[in-house]
């Protein structure tokens, strides 16, 4: 039962992490599009 939680918890972190990743590099992507224009 322990390690299941434990499972859901890397699970969810990872997705979290993901999607912080992705929208970083969205932002890093409009200032550098933005600054050479």
């Amino acid at each position: 039962m322990e390690s299941r939680h434990l499972i859901i918890d890397y699970r969810y972190a990872h997705s979290i992490g993901a999607a912080t990743n992705i929208s970083m590099s969205h932002v890093m992507f409009l200032i550098f599009f933005d600054e050479s224009s």
